[in-house]
């Protein structure tokens, strides 16, 4: 069952393989590094002027912003 598959078809699904790993780390990568640029400098750009922490009737903050 197994001896059914040829040489040339592992070497292409293991590049494949290879090639969607590469892909994960380097989106991985990217996301690692946007998210800390976030950190470190200002994350809301657009609240420059505004209140720092504003919340609302609840208590709770009014942004939405995504933790890291």
């Amino acid at each position: 069952m197994a001896t059914d598959i040829t040489p040339e078809a592992i070497g292409f699904l293991s590049a494949i393989g290879v090639f969607v790993v590469l892909l994960a780390v380097l989106l991985l990568f990217i996301n690692k590094k946007l998210c800390s640029e976030n950190l470190r400098g200002h994350p809301y750009p657009e609240q420059r002027g505004k209140r720092k922490h504003s919340r609302d009737k609840t208590g709770g903050h009014t942004g939405t912003a995504e933790k890291c």
